[in-house]
C-alpha cells in the first residue's frame, strides 16, 4: 500500500504549513561581513514578490543585498538572499517537503539552506539516502526568545520498562509527550523500547505511580484508571484520517484544500490547548484511496483515545467495527448520513442531517413566533425541496389549533398583493423551496409587498444553506427580518473569530477559504472541544459530552444519542437573525 503518513507530536510555537513547496535553486551559501546569504538562481517567470515569500524575507531586504536588481530581475540571474538562520535563531516551525528521486538529506539541506543536524532532529531515523515521495519536515527559523532564569531541577528519575508497556503509555504515565521522553533518552524509539531497559524520566515531570490496592510504587500493576498526572498536566492522543490525496497537489481541488484547512485549524486548537498545559499527541494519516485495514494498523492507533476521520463509503464500516470492538470514539466531522451510527455507541457525528433537527427547530419556531400568521410559500408547478419540514410544521400548528395559509406564486408574478395582507397582523413566511433559483423569485415579491405598504409586519424563515447565498441576498434578508436555523454560523464581527483569522494567517501565510462552513474554523472547534474533553475525562468522555453545550467560534455542539444503543449526533441549533436595523444575531437554542 502506498503510505502517506504524517505523524506529529506538537509543541507550543510549532505549526505545520501543509502547502505545496516548490523546489528552490540554491547553489551555495556565502557570508559577507558576518551576514549569511543564500546564493539563489532566479527561475523563469519569477518575480521579486514570489522570491521574497518563498524565502520568508522582505522585498526590501533582497533589494538591499542586491542593489542591481532594483530596476530589473532576469531569469538565470544569481542573487543573494539574506539567510534567516542567524546565530540567535531557533526553529520556530516547519513545513513538509516531499522527496524526489536521488534526493538526500544533504541536497535538501542545501536546497533550503538549513543544517543537516536540524533535519535529523525533526526527522528521527531519516537516512542520508531517501526514498522518493517521502514526507520530511524542513525547519523554519526565527529569533530566539530571551532566556529566563529558572531554579535548578533535581536529579532525573529512572523507569524500567515493563511487559505490555509502550512508549506512549509510559510517557502518559508521567504526564509527558513521547517526544519529551525521547529527548530525555537519545536513541529511544518504538523499535528500541524493550522490556527491562532503564529510561530517564525528567524529575520535573514525575508523579510516582501508585497502585490503589496496596499503595506501593509497582509500575507493573499500574492500570489506565490509576494513572495520575502532575497538577495542570492533562494528556490525550488522537488519530486524524483525512483524504488529503497528498501525492497529487492540485490547486483546483477544493476538497483537498478544505481537508488541509480543517487540519490546519485543528493545529491552532492544539496550540491553544498546549498553552493551557494539555499534552496532545496527534497522528495524521492520508486516507485517500487507502485500505482501511492497513490504516487502522498504523502507529499510534492502538493507544489513541479517539479517531477523527472522514472515511470513504468503502472504509466507514471497517472504521465503525474497529471503534466499537476497541471501545474508541470515532468522530465524524463531515459525514452527514450513515447507518452504522444507529447501533454503534462509540460513533459521534458532527454534521447532522437536517431531518434530525426538524423537531427541535419546529418547537423553537412555535415558541418564538406565537402570534404570527404562518404563510407557506409554494411555487406553482414545482415540488418543494423542504416539503418534509413544512409538513411537520403544519402538523405541529394543527395540534396547537393555530391557523396557517398557503400562497401559490410563480415567476411571472410582480407582487403578492393578491395575498391580501392586513395591517396590524404579523406574518411569517416559510418557503417550501430553499434553492437560489426560488429565492430570486419570491424575495423580490415579498420586498415589493412591503414597499407598497411599509406598515406590514413581515418575517421570513429560512434554512441552513441560505448562508451560502448571503452575499447575493443579504439586503433582502435584512429587509424581511429573516431568521435562518443552522448548526453553525461564522460571525465575522466576533472577537474570537477575528483572532482565529489573524492567527491562521500568521501561521499559514494565507487567508481562510470563503466557504460555508469554514473548514479551518470547523477544525479548530472540533479539536478544541474533543481534545479538551477527552484529556479531562478519558474513556468516560463519550458519556460526559452528552447534553453538554459548546459554542465554538463557528460550530456549536450539543450531542444526544440518536437512539438507544446508538451513537451521538449533534443537535445544536442556532437561529441567525438578520434584523431590519442591519444587525445579525446568533441565538443559541436550548
Amino acid at each position: 500500500m502506498r503510505k502517506q503518513r504524517l505523524t506529529y507530536i506538537l509543541f507550543i510555537g510549532f505549526c505545520l504549513l501543509f502547502s505545496e513547496i516548490q523546489a528552490q535553486s540554491a547553489q551555495s551559501g556565502k557570508t559577507i561581513d558576518g551576514q549569511k546569504y543564500l546564493v539563489y538562481t532566479v527561475q523563469p517567470g519569477e518575480g521579486l514578490y514570489g522570491i521574497s515569500k518563498r524565502h520568508n524575507v522582505s522585498q526590501d531586504e533582497i533589494i538591499n543585498a542586491n542593489p542591481n536588481i532594483r530596476n530589473s530581475l532576469k531569469s538565470g540571474q544569481q542573487i543573494l538572499i539574506p539567510s534567516p538562520q542567524q546565530p540567535d535563531s531557533v526553529i520556530i516551525s516547519y513545513f513538509m517537503h516531499e522527496t524526489k528521486r536521488k534526493e538526500t538529506l544533504y541536497s535538501i539541506s542545501r536546497q533550503y539552506n538549513v543544517s543537516i543536524d536540524d533535519l535529523i532532529k525533526l526527522n528521527p531515523g531519516a537516512k542520508e539516502k531517501l526514498k522518493a515521495k517521502t514526507l520530511i519536515r524542513v525547519p523554519q527559523y526565527g529569533p530566539a526568545k530571551p532566556k529566563v532564569e529558572s531554579t535548578p531541577v533535581e536529579e532525573t528519575h529512572h523507569h524500567t520498562i515493563q511487559p505490555k508497556e509502550t512508549l506512549y503509555s509510559v510517557a502518559r504515565q508521567y504526564g509527558l509527550t513521547t517526544t519529551q521522553l525521547i529527548e530525555a533518552n537519545p536513541g529511544l524509539s518504538a523499535e528500541t523500547f524493550q522490556i527491562g531497559r532503564s529510561i530517564i524520566i525528567p524529575a520535573s515531570a514525575i508523579i510516582p505511580p501508585v497502585n490503589t490496592e496496596n499503595g506501593t510504587n509497582d509500575n507493573s500493576s499500574l492500570s489506565n484508571e490509576n494513572i495520575q498526572f502532575p497538577t495542570g498536566k492533562r494528556s490525550v492522543q488522537a488519530v486524524l484520517y483525512l483524504p488529503f490525496n497528498a501525492a497529487v497537489k492540485l490547486r483546483t481541488d477544493i476538497n483537498q484544500r478544505r481537508f488541509t484547512e480543517f487540519y490546519e485549524g485543528m493545529l491552532l486548537a492544539i496550540d491553544s490547548l498546549k498553552k493551557q498545559d494539555y499534552n496532545v499527541n496527534l497522528y495524521v494519516y492520508d486516507s485517500y484511496n487507502q485500505n482501511p485495514s492497513m490504516l487502522l494498523k498504523q502507529e499510534g492507533v492502538a493507544e489513541a483515545d479517539m479517531i477523527i476521520a472522514s472515511p470513504a463509503a468503502n472504509q466507514l464500516q471497517e472504521f465503525s467495527d474497529f471503534a466499537q470492538k476497541n471501545k474508541k470514539s470515532l468522530i465524524l466531522p463531515f459525514t452527514s448520513k450513515n447507518d452504522q451510527i444507529d447501533t454503534n455507541p462509540y460513533m459521534v457525528q458532527i454534521n447532522t442531517p437536517q431531518a434530525y433537527l426538524y423537531k427541535e427547530t419546529i418547537n423553537e419556531f412555535v415558541r418564538r413566533f406565537p402570534g404570527k400568521e404562518v404563510v407557506f410559500l409554494k411555487e406553482t408547478g414545482k415540488s418543494g425541496s423542504k416539503n418534509d419540514f413544512c409538513n411537520m410544521l403544519r402538523q405541529k400548528l394543527e395540534k396547537m389549533n393555530r391557523s396557517y395559509t398557503e400562497h401559490l406564486y410563480q415567476a411571472t408574478d410582480i407582487d403578492m398583493l393578491n395575498l391580501k395582507l392586513e395591517e396590524g397582523k404579523e406574518y411569517i413566511f416559510v418557503p417550501e423551496n430553499s434553492n437560489s433559483e426560488s429565492l430570486k423569485i419570491y424575495l423580490p415579491l415579498l420586498q415589493a409587498a412591503k414597499k407598497v405598504n411599509p406598515l406590514l409586519n413581515i418575517t421570513l424563515f429560512g434554512y441552513p444553506e441560505w448562508q451560502t447565498y448571503v452575499k447575493d441576498y443579504i439586503e433582502a434578508f435584512y429587509d424581511l427580518n429573516t431568521y435562518i436555523y443552522s448548526s453553525f454560523y461564522a460571525d465575522n464581527e466576533s472577537a474570537a473569530l477575528s483572532r482565529f483569522y489573524t492567527n491562521y494567517k500568521s501561521w499559514y501565510h494565507k487567508d481562510i477559504l470563503n466557504s460555508y462552513p469554514k473548514f479551518g474554523a470547523l477544525g479548530f472547534d472540533t479539536g478544541l472541544f474533543f481534545l479538551q474533553n477527552y484529556a479531562q475525562d478519558g474513556e468516560n468522555a463519550i458519556r460526559a459530552i452528552k447534553g453538554k453545550h459548546f459554542n465554538g467560534i463557528q460550530t456549536g455542539f450539543y450531542f444526544r444519542p440518536i437512539q438507544s444503543g446508538g451513537g451521538l449526533i449533534n443537535e445544536n441549533i442556532y437561529f441567525i437573525h438578520y434584523s431590519p436595523d442591519y444587525l445579525i444575531t446568533k441565538i443559541q437554542i436550548d
